[in-house]
Order: structure tokens, then sequence, then C-alpha cells
């Protein structure tokens, strides 16, 4: 979102699962301090933190209204960021049709379901939810690569 954020990490790998502790110095969270739980496993981290909430997660979800965020991330090792990105939109190129989904903790209608298809060509992608449409919802990515 364009913002900085500085600050300490504390980290307890005895803990299962293993916990990180940020202290925020500065930037917009400044003086807040976040609570999380992770998983390093190769070059793929798991991690649930709290966002707005004040307890600790327990498991790698993000329960509506429990203010916890879920990530995983992957690290980029050999390549640039852009290449990365350009690998990763290659593999998403094609129609895509919807099998399962849930907004805010509830499980979308089968009807909403089967509305729902994306059609991926290069960094672009149409997006298809019931009758509206809604094109070229991948176009940031090329900004956010650099191109």
């Amino acid at each position: 979102m364009g913002a900085t954020y500085g600050g300490t990490l504390a980290i307890d790998a005895a803990k299962l699962p293993k916990t990180l502790d940020l202290s925020f110095k500065s930037g917009p969270e400044k003086g807040n301090n976040s609570f999380a739980i992770f998983e390093l496993d190769g070059d793929t981290w798991k991690l649930c933190t709290t966002v707005t909430g004040k307890t600790r997660p327990a498991a790698f979800s993000a329960k509506p209204g429990s203010g916890h965020a879920h990530e995983v991330l992957r690290r980029v090792t050999g390549r640039s960021a852009r290449e990365a990105l350009q690998e990763e939109l290659a593999r998403l190129e094609g129609e895509w049709t919807r099998v399962s989904g849930a907004r805010d903790g509830q499980a979308l209608s089968d009807d909403f379901v089967k509305s729902g298809r994306r059609l991926v060509k290069g960094n672009e992608a149409t997006v298809h939810f019931g009758t509206q449409v809604y094109p070229k919802a991948f176009r940031w990515l090329r900004a956010r690569a650099g191109s």
C-alpha cells in the first residue's frame, strides 16, 4: 500500500507452532504490536498474525471476526522478483472455472460457484461473477513487476 513499516522481531522457535512477535517502531503501526505463529518448510513460509486482534492465533486460519491474517509466502531464489512474477503469470494462463468458494467464512451457493470463471492471458484476466464481467483484473501485476 506504499507504506514502510519498521520495528523488531522476537522469535520463539522452541514453541509449537513457532511464535513471532512484531513490535512496530515506525510507520503507520508505530507503537503497536502484532503476535503471530509461523512455520518454515524450505522456501515456504506459513504465517498467521494478529491484525486487529489481541490474541495470538492458535491455528493457521483467519476466521471472520478473528482479527487474524493468514499468508503463505515463497522465497524468491536465483531469479529476480520480476522473473518470478512472469513465471507465475505464465502458469496462470488459461480458462478457469470455479469449483468452490467462500466469502467472510460463508460458503458460496452452488449456483454462484458455477457462474464464476476467469480467463487469463499474459498479465491480464477477465473475471466473471454471475452476469458481471471485470476485464483486466491482473493488469496491476505488471506494474508491480516494474514494467
